[in-house]
């Protein structure tokens, strides 16, 4: 079967839920969430990876990518996070506004190309967000102690690291409270009746979701 752009897509997405929730086997409605479709397609899409061998189906248990299909989701993440690095530091590009551009990017351009970027970008190992760029073997190597922000106690005093979460209105809302990479912020409460993350900021207090301290990676400073 011919590598379509929905194919790459949905290899893309089964690796990087896979790599973020440190799982092998991924739920049908996971990836349908992520990719905003319906789980009748994701089933029908997964039936045609089991046969070109890119995943492994468990029965009532979701889905497996094999080491072939793993090892071109993480292509695929290359990909894509080069192309971040070379529209954000080369054409200016802000942070909130390169991930939906390297979409379309990514599928596009040849390996050539890509090792070409690569070696101009001098082999960047993250990407503006502070996610780590796949080798070339697949070789993914993420920040020592790093762990989610919703993990973390409190009143200690912690570094972002990497934000997971790509929505271009998060990131935008990241921008004017000035978090960024290498912010350092502490956990003072959560709030029981909605779990917002109560933080400590620049001696100033700021908010956050929990869908936000769940994409939000620190580590003690």
């Amino acid at each position: 079967m011919k590598s379509t752009y929905a194919i790459q897509d949905y290899i893309k997405t089964i690796t990087s839920l896979s790599l973020n929730s440190n799982k092998t086997i991924i739920k049908l409605g996971d990836i349908a969430k992520r990719l905003n479709i319906s789980p009748a397609a994701v089933n029908d899409m997964a039936k045609k990876l089991v046969k070109e061998n890119l995943i492994i189906s468990h029965a009532y248990k979701g889905i497996e990518l094999t080491p072939q299909g793993l090892l071109l989701g993480k292509k695929y993440i290359r990909n894509h996070r080069l192309w971040e690095v070379f529209l954000h530091e080369v054409l200016q590009i802000s942070w909130d506004n390169i991930h939906n551009e390297a979409e379309q990017l990514e599928h596009a351009a040849s390996e050539s190309l890509m090792d070409k970027i690569a070696s101009y970008l001098n082999h960047p190992t993250c990407d503006p967000h502070g996610n780590p760029i796949p080798a070339k073997d697949g070789t993914i190597i993420l920040q020592k102690n790093e762990k989610k922000l919703a993990n973390c106690p409190h009143h200690t005093l912690l570094r972002i690291v990497r934000f997971s979460n790509m929505d271009a209105n998060y990131l935008h809302y990241l921008s004017q409270i000035g978090l960024t990479i290498g912010s350092q912020l502490s956990i003072e409460t959560i709030l029981k009746f909605d779990h917002t993350f109560v933080c400590n900021y620049h001696k100033t207090t700021i908010n956050l979701s929990q869908q936000s301290a769940n994409s939000i990676y620190v580590t003690p400073t």
